[in-house]
């Protein structure tokens, strides 16, 4: 990215950057990284910061996957995995644990800290204690309310071939 700055810009934006001395845009250092792995295959989908820096993990898992212990995700599970400030991994979080398509697509916070999540499934989903059941071949959208997160709220069960892929609050 060189030559979008000047030296006389230096500490201006640029980007997803700031423009240092030199004229070139310098891209912000991480402050830390984590990898959640496991036997299977583990799709981070969505990523939201609570009010008190808490983090929301969002995706889905096939056999396994590890945050703070090993949870089994059968054939693909959905889960919502909740990180402190820095990532480390809570000791619980939610996976579906089922043998069909599940997903979370989307999750997002409020000022007030409730998380909510979005995403589709074929069947059924149990997710944080909440079952929907929708036979058929095709995935049906759903979105949770976690507000403790001990308890779970429905917000929506939208038949036919859709997800929730995003969310705002």
């Amino acid at each position: 990215r060189e030559g979008i700055c000047s030296a006389i810009a230096a500490g201006t934006a640029c980007g997803d950057g700031r423009c240092d001395a030199g004229g070139r845009c310098s891209l912000p250092t991480p402050s830390w990284s984590r990898s959640f792995g496991g036997s299977g295959t583990v799709f981070a989908r969505s990523l939201a910061r609570g009010p008190d820096g808490s983090l929301w993990l969002g995706g889905y898992c096939s056999d396994e996957v590890t945050f703070a212990s090993t949870h089994s995700c059968g054939g693909f599970a959905a889960f919502v995995a909740p990180l402190g400030p820095d990532g480390t991994p809570a000791p619980e979080p939610f996976v579906s644990g089922d043998s069909a398509v599940r997903a979370v697509e989307a999750v997002a916070t409020n000022a007030s800290g409730d998380v909510f999540a979005g995403g589709l499934f074929k069947n059924a989903l149990s997710l944080a204690g909440v079952t929907l059941n929708h036979p058929g071949t095709q995935h049906n959208g759903f979105g949770l309310a976690l507000p403790e997160p001990t308890w779970v709220h429905v917000l929506a069960g939208i038949g036919g071939q859709r997800e929730i892929v995003s969310l705002a609050v």
